[in-house]
């Protein structure tokens, strides 16, 4: 539990400096983060398909809660935005098999 929190906290450190608060990481994410270390753990688990990098799930969530452009979100964290794009729809794909509660409920009936 301690190295998942100190990956994310690495991240989020180099990207908003280390005085960032719990209210800016939820205002940013959209969500705490206790739960950005919740998915992380699920997500590190399925390193066997690529390597995945905690910087991928702080994309996704970005993008998630703000839905912008490829370009402007990459240009936000001064990325290409082909590999914003990849590494974010990867991330999302694996939410979706991990997460996948509609199929679950569907199946229920």
């Amino acid at each position: 539990m301690i190295s998942f929190r100190m990956e994310i906290c690495e991240e989020i450190f180099s990207l908003h400096g280390k005085s960032v608060n719990q209210r800016q990481i939820r205002a940013i994410y959209g969500i705490s983060f206790e739960t950005m270390i919740i998915l992380w753990q699920f997500l590190k688990k399925t390193d066997v398909f690529f390597k995945i990098k905690p910087i991928y799930l702080l994309w996704t969530l970005y993008f998630l809660k703000n839905y912008p452009t490829c370009d402007i979100a990459a240009n936000h964290f001064k990325v290409d935005a082909k590999t914003f794009r990849l590494y974010v729809w990867r991330i999302l794909f694996l939410l979706y098999i991990y997460f996948d509660t509609v199929s679950y409920l569907l199946k229920r009936f």
